[in-house]
């Protein structure tokens, strides 16, 4: 297998027995199998998108190509800081095309894998009776309340994992805490299923490597800065290392939540808490009996519905 191939390479749908789908805090549905117009329609639809962005990328190639021969040809300063500006750029967009899961290079293979399927994921919410279709393999937003979009759009599936049996109980054995000011409780502790802990693993590689990704970037712009201190353009330098340096700084909040979510599936235990209120002296419980991970300190599921940030990716 090649290089590319192994990069755009479509992975394999993860088991769905001990599993649920929720797209933009959307549940699944069903499945439906798309007829012989509909996959004649969506073929033509993926042949127009993929010429666009080709067409795009080769032009911007060309161009960039224009403007080297150029500056070979007419060694003047603007031209060369023009070409040097156009060289971080086609860097950065070479990096996206590759590493990004987003792009028309990764999306290839995993569209053309929706189409040999030919089966649409269905999200609805019975309240608001608001409905997405997805194709499960590029997660490319197919119909939105019944409407296709002029232009593609991307919608993260989040695979959830059922909330056991045992979660409910377990709220029936827990035991009552006084907190002074943070308040009275109850509190106890269970569990978590090989589904729940491959959930938190699977969150946490997907975003370190996204962080991986923009990794790549930012070396690539470190070795941009260094070729132009080499020119002793110095001002220009410390702006650009200023802003690397503020970008990356912001990454380590979210890395260090990673590895707290990787402690905690390597735990496998949630506290549940819930809270209480004193009725004649007695502790009596209030509210909704909610899970959290102890080291993440997020919010796992509140009676037995997982949260949000599960739901929405």
């Amino acid at each position: 297998m090649g290089l590319i191939d192994a990069i755009t390479s479509v992975a394999a749908p993860r088991c769905l027995d001990d599993n649920d789908e929720w797209c933009a805090g959307l549940p699944l549905e069903r499945v439906r199998t798309l007829d012989s117009d509909e996959l004649g329609l969506l073929r033509e639809q993926v042949s127009a998108q993929f010429s666009v962005q080709q067409f795009t990328s080769i032009t911007g190639a060309v161009l960039f190509a224009s403007l080297y021969l150029a500056t070979v040809l007419f060694p003047i300063p603007i031209l060369f800081w023009l070409l040097a500006a156009s060289a971080g750029l086609l860097g950065i967009f070479v990096v996206w095309l590759i590493c990004d899961p987003g792009s028309w290079l990764r999306r290839y293979k995993s569209v053309h894998a929706d189409l040999d399927r030919g089966v649409i994921h269905r999200f609805r919410e019975d309240k608001t009776g608001q409905t997405l279709e997805i194709l499960p393999c590029s997660e490319i937003i197919y119909q939105s309340n019944k409407k296709s979009l002029k232009k593609w759009q991307r919608a993260t599936v989040a695979v959830v994992a059922r909330t056991p049996a045992i979660a409910s109980i377990a709220t029936e054995w827990l035991q009552p805490v006084n907190q002074g000011k943070v308040g009275r409780f109850f509190s106890g502790k269970r569990s978590l299923t090989s589904s729940e802990r491959d959930e938190i693993r699977h969150w946490a590689s997907q975003v370190l490597d996204h962080r991986r990704r923009h990794a790549v970037s930012y070396v690539c712009w470190a070795a941009f800065l260094g070729w132009l201190s080499r020119w002793g353009n110095l001002d220009l330098f410390y702006a650009g290392l200023a802003i690397t340096g503020y970008t990356c700084s912001r990454m380590f909040g979210e890395v260090k939540l990673c590895l707290a979510l990787k402690r905690d599936a390597n735990f496998g235990s949630v506290i549940i808490n819930r809270r209480a209120t004193l009725l004649d002296g007695a502790l009596v419980p209030v509210g909704s009996t909610s899970e959290f991970l102890p080291s993440a300190q997020m919010k796992w599921t509140e009676d037995g519905t997982p949260s949000e940030w599960r739901k929405q990716p």
